[in-house]
């Protein structure tokens, strides 16, 4: 019995960390390769995320709402390249499922197929 109540002391503890450290990625400036091997520079802050294509110039603006320390729903609300337009309102659910330094791994589908990558933290 005390080793049960010890190890759920511990996942209890583990899990609180982890979503701290979801936390550090809420706000900040932030850098990713897409899978594509265009250069993104991203900005965010607890609502408003804009992403930078620094290969085309190429803005995404989107809504934030976070679900839980570590899942948040982005929702499109501007392009500036009209070609992107049909995804206005689209919705994407995005999960950050590992965590290095100052680094984290997300999970998202888009159009049924399932997207990971990682992204930095620069400031």
């Amino acid at each position: 019995m005390k080793y049960l109540i010890l190890l759920l002391s511990l996942t209890f503890i583990s899990c609180n960390t982890y979503k701290k450290k979801c936390e550090y990625f809420h706000n900040g400036k932030f850098k990713y390769i897409s899978n594509d091997g265009y250069n993104w520079k991203v900005s965010r802050n607890d609502t408003l995320q804009i992403e930078e294509n620094l290969d085309t110039g190429e803005l995404i603006k989107g809504s934030i709402l976070w679900k839980n320390p570590c899942e948040y729903e982005l929702t499109f609300i501007e392009f500036n390249n009209l070609n992107n337009n049909q995804l206005l309102g689209t919705k994407l659910k995005v999960k950050i499922i590992d965590i290095k330094g100052k680094s984290y791994k997300y999970e998202t589908r888009r159009a049924g197929i399932l997207l990971e990558n990682w992204v930095t933290k620069i400031k």
